[in-house]
This record gives structure tokens, C-alpha cells and sequence, in this order.
């Protein structure tokens, strides 16, 4: 064996991988943390991470997330050795991830996954060594300081590090961001390898219906000919039931996932940490394919049931009676200490931007007159967090009522044109409608936590929360 071996079998335990598990897989995951330059010490690291932010030493369903997002880790370095195709998709893919997963299905023996995200969970959330990724890439082509974004900077460290492999097709979100496309352009430039991208209309009004027919028509034709390109890839043809197949996968994961939420949202006192759940739900897009699906809806279904259980027991992350707010939309991936600020805070972060906003899926009667292309492009269509701010706070104050909140947590991301400018206008029209509640706009940085650290964040969210307990305590 080799030096270390048993801190290396601790951090497995703590990821629910079984003694026989530990002894296959074991070679296998030293050769991948190998090459991702991480030590022993990095390893005993983690491992108190995963306790410390995570809930690892109280949630089995917390552990089998842990140990998913770890395969998948591995699984992505060891891509270029195992695997003849290599296909990824990159953040914010978000429309294509039922696409994609499905060339699992035309092709068994493919790789395919998201290595920025895998990336900036594991290296950066678990082990807090994504800075390498992001400082080759500022060093190569994305230099520092002129607000780039952390997650193209990782897409870029990790290839310039060979932690990710080469790809056989890039899949690229041409649907939402704008610097994505041009990174992956570089990817294709530099690297040789090829890029399909996915667009769709963003020259919406905030008078246009969310999901108008040229928008839909649009999005559509681009989603298929994606499809195309991935057929191409792999080949063999990744058919429109093989899309259906991911799809009703993916709608297994999301019913387990719900019930966690309707705990979050409906019990006092919160039965599970936010940063916890986000972990849990990060891997939606990390183990897409209906095979890795089935395991997230397993691992779902026991974090569900736990979170159950402390609800009948009156189990909780913060005290009973906290203030319960909204965070809109995503806490940082790569610094879990921000989420836990909120509750080491007292705050409640008991629902997201999107709560009791109707899915897609009660739609049946007009979805089951689309085909797979254009379901998928329904979805995003219909997502209001990816599209116009009038409809963005039109959700909130709808989950805001619904849940009886005290506050908002509003997280631009700093570093991006298209997600993280829109939120002084959601504030203003959110208190147009709800009045002059506790809301702070807070700015992070979604993928790198090199600029706006916990640390930093800790006294503006502490002065929210007495601000949030002070207007509980008036309207008492």
C-alpha cells in the first residue's frame, strides 16, 4: 500500500463506499488524486470538510452524496484512460443536461459529464484547492481581475492541468451566459476540440409570454441539432425516446427532492442545512445519465427519509422559531462557509428562488403534444430564474407568501453580465409588491472564492439578520 492508506479509507467511510468498495477502488482513486496534485493532507482536509459543512457524521443521505460527487471526480480524471468518447457539457448548460445524459444510452461505453461542475465541487467545496484551475487559466488567457468568470476559468485550469482529459465534443451553453461560448471557442481553437453550441433568443422583452412561439421554435431547432452533433459524437443516433428515458429519470430524482424541500419550506425547526441540500442537488447535473440518475434518486429517497425522520423528532439545523428567509438563487459552489454564515447567523434559509412557482410538469395535457426537443426547451423556457426579471420577481413574491417568510437574500453572481445584474430590479419590484420587507442584496461570486470569501460575507449577513429579527419582532 502506500503512505497515508488509512486517511484515504477514513474519507471513503465517510462516503458511504463499503469495505469492499474501498479495497477496488481504492488504486483507482489514488492514481485520480494523483494527478489532481492532492496529498494525504488534502485528503484529511476534506474529510473534516465534509463533517463540518455537510452533515457527514449525522446524514446517511448527506454520505451517498458525497460519495457520488467523489466517483464522479474520479471517474472525470480517469475519463482519458477508460474512456474512447468524452463528451461534456459545461455550465450553465442547464437546458441540454436530458440531451446529453441520453448518449449514455446510445453509447454505454461514452463518458459523458460536466467537468466544471465536478470541478468546482470537489476541488473547490471539498477539498478547497480549486485555486490551481483558476490561477492557470488567469496565467493562459482569462487574466485576473477583470471580472471573468470562475467557471470558465475552471473549464480552462482544468484542461491546461490535464485534470480533465481532452474531449471528444464540447457541449456548449450558448442558451444563457455569454462568456462560456467564447471560452469554449478557445477550447476549440487551442485544444483542437470540438465544440457544438446550444442558443437560443435573449433579445426577450419583459412583455413576451415565457415560452412564445419563436422563442420555443428557436431553442428547439437549436437543442436538435445539438442532439445531432452528440449523435455524431458517440455514434449512434441518441433517439427522442432515449430523451424521454432521461427525462422521466431526472422526474424520479426531482419527486424525492421535492419532498426535501416541502420539509425545508413547511417545518419549524429547519430539519436540514441549505448547504447540505444544494450539495445533494448539484448532482442533477453531475450524474445526468439515467444510470447516475437512479443512484441520485436512491441517495434522494434516504435523504428524504432522514430529513423525515427529524421533522417527527423535532430535529433541527437552528433554533425553533428562527427567521425564515428566501435565498434567490444559488449559494456559492466552491465556498460552502457562506451558506453556513446564514445559519451560524440564526437565519432559516429554508427556501429558494422558485418555490411554489408551477412546474413545467403540471402542464402534461400541452407538454404530451411536443416532442423531446422541444420539452426541453419548455423547461428552461419555463424556469423563471434563467430568463426576464419580471417574471424572476413575480416567483419570488409568490414563494415569499406562500412559504410566510421574514426576509430575501438576493446573490448576484459578481462576475456575470447576464445573472448577476438583474437584482436591484427584482428588489425594487419585489417590494413593490410586498412592501417594505428585510432584503439584502449581497454580491458573491457563484465560482470563485478567492474575491468575495465567508469571512467577508459574515458581517453583512449577521446585520441582515437583526435587521430580519428586528421587523419580525415590530410586526409581532
Amino acid at each position: 500500500m502506500f503512505e497515508g492508506v488509512e486517511a484515504y479509507r477514513e474519507l471513503l467511510t465517510t462516503c458511504d463506499f463499503s469495505p469492499e468498495e474501498i479495497d477496488n477502488e481504492l488504486p483507482r482513486l489514488k492514481k485520480a488524486f494523483d494527478k489532481a496534485g492532492l496529498t494525504v493532507e488534502d485528503v484529511k482536509r476534506c474529510r473534516e470538510r465534509m463533517i463540518t459543512y455537510f452533515e457527514a457524521d449525522t446524514l446517511r443521505g448527506a454520505r451517498m452524496a458525497l460519495g457520488l460527487h467523489i466517483r464522479a471526480f474520479v471517474d472525470m480524471v480517469m475519463a482519458g484512460e477508460e474512456h474512447d468518447v468524452r463528451i461534456y457539457g459545461h455550465l450553465p448548460l442547464m437546458a441540454g443536461h436530458c440531451v446529453l445524459g441520453a448518449a449514455e444510452l446510445a453509447r454505454p461505453d461514452a463518458y459523458i459529464g460536466l467537468p466544471d461542475l465536478i470541478c468546482h465541487m470537489v476541488l473547490g467545496a471539498f477539498f478547497n484547492k480549486l485555486d490551481p484551475l483558476l490561477e492557470a487559466s488567469e496565467a493562459w488567457c482569462l487574466p485576473a481581475g477583470l471580472a471573468h468568470c470562475g467557471c470558465s476559468q475552471a473549464k480552462i485550469g482544468g484542461r491546461l492541468t490535464d485534470v480533465v482529459p481532452p474531449a471528444t465534443l464540447h457541449v456548449s451553453a450558448g442558451n444563457y451566459c455569454d462568456e462560456a461560448p467564447k471560452v469554449d471557442e478557445v477550447l476549440a481553437y487551442h485544444f483542437k476540440e470540438p465544440v457544438v453550441w446550444c442558443n437560443r433568443c435573449q433579445d426577450e422583452s419583459f412583455d413576451d409570454p415565457p415560452m412564445d412561439d419563436r422563442h420555443l421554435k428557436y431553442f428547439s431547432a437549436n437543442i436538435r441539432r445539438t442532439k445531432d452533433a452528440i449523435s455524431e459524437a458517440v455514434g449512434a443516433e441518441v433517439t427522442n425516446q432515449m430523451i424521454m428515458q432521461t427525462m422521466m429519470a431526472t422526474e424520479e430524482v426531482g419527486k424525492e427532492f421535492k419532498r426535501i424541500q416541502d420539509y425545508r419550506a413547511e417545518s419549524d425547526p429547519s430539519p436540514i442545512s441549505v448547504v447540505t441540500t444544494d450539495m445533494a442537488a448539484a448532482l442533477v447535473g453531475i450524474d445526468m445519465t439515467p444510470r447516475g440518475l437512479s443512484k441520485v434518486a436512491e441517495m434522494m429517497k434516504v435523504l428524504a427519509d432522514e430529513v423525515q425522520d427529524r421533522v417527527e423528532r423535532g430535529v433541527g439545523v437552528v433554533p425553533k422559531g428562527a427567521p425564515r428567509v428566501m435565498y434567490a438563487y444559488v449559494l456559492p459552489f466552491a465556498s460552502p462557509a457562506v451558506g453556513k454564515a446564514f445559519e451560524e447567523a440564526g437565519l432559516n434559509v429554508c427556501v429558494r428562488e422558485g418555490y411554489g412557482s408551477m412546474p413545467i410538469w403540471s402542464r402534461r395535457e400541452e407538454i404530451a403534444k411536443l416532442d423531446p426537443c422541444d420539452i426541453v426547451a419548455g423547461i428552461f423556457l419555463h424556469n423563471p430564474t434563467l430568463v426576464k426579471p419580471r417574471w424572476r420577481a413575480d416567483v419570488v413574491v409568490l414563494g415569499y407568501n406562500k412559504a410566510k417568510l421574514d426576509g430575501i437574500v438576493m446573490l448576484p453572481h459578481y462576475s456575470c453580465r447576464v445573472f448577476g445584474t438583474d437584482f436591484p430590479m427584482m428588489r425594487d419590484m419585489v417590494r413593490k409588491e410586498l412592501g417594505d420587507i428585510p432584503i439584502t442584496v449581497l454580491e458573491t461570486d457563484v465560482f470563485d472564492p478567492r474575491y468575495y470569501t465567508a469571512e467577508q460575507a459574515r458581517t453583512r449577513i449577521e446585520s441582515f439578520s437583526e435587521m430580519v429579527r428586528a421587523a419580525k419582532a415590530s410586526a409581532a
